[in-house]
């Protein structure tokens, strides 16, 4: 059977068709050898990118670098001067909270309105002001009005003769305690 340029068709079969060993040998060598460059072309492509990146970055003009530079040092500028001034108006308050004779300066410093307090130039002002202000809100900070201790016997408290409040008032606690 001819076909219209002289060629014999190939019969179709069912059969696999099988190769000879060294031709399956050699393409097997030929496939690790492109296995092998594209494993090289990768480590070159590696480089490249980071030479382009280099090559980039030096490109940028000594003037770029510097304003870099200035924008995070001005940063670190502006973090350290809120530093001090935080550090500045706590040990204002502190102290001018002893000198107040108030018992605690550290909850002074923790309950005193500091939109009150200002620092300019080095110098605190408004923490007078400031701690009055506390003083007035809650005066147990100045230790002038210290609560005075129950007196035995005083407030419904009945009190035995041993110095202990007595039977009848515990049971009586205990069940207004059940009952509520």
């Amino acid at each position: 059977m001819d076909t219209k340029d002289g060629q014999v068709p190939e019969e179709k079969s069912d059969k696999p068709k099988t190769f000879d060993e060294d031709y399956v040998h050699g393409l097997n060598k030929e496939n690790a050898k492109w296995r092998t460059n594209v494993r090289d072309l990768e480590k070159q492509v590696e480089t490249l990118t980071q030479f382009k990146t280099d090559a980039e970055n030096s490109k940028k003009t000594e003037v770029e670098r510097l304003t870099e530079e200035k924008t995070r040092l001005e940063r670190e500028i502006v973090d350290r001067d809120t530093a001090q001034t935080v550090l500045a108006i706590k040990t204002e308050v502190r102290l001018q909270a002893q000198k107040k004779g108030i018992i605690d300066p550290d909850a002074a410093y923790a309950l005193v309105d500091l939109t009150q307090i200002e620092y300019e130039d080095g110098k605190v002002t408004g923490v007078d002001k400031a701690l009055n202000n506390l003083i007035k809100d809650k005066p147990y900070l100045s230790g002038e009005n210290k609560p005075q201790p129950p007196t035995p016997g005083v407030g419904g408290e009945a009190i035995g003769s041993t110095g202990k409040p007595s039977l009848e008032g515990e049971m009586l606690r205990a069940l207004k305690g059940q009952f509520k």
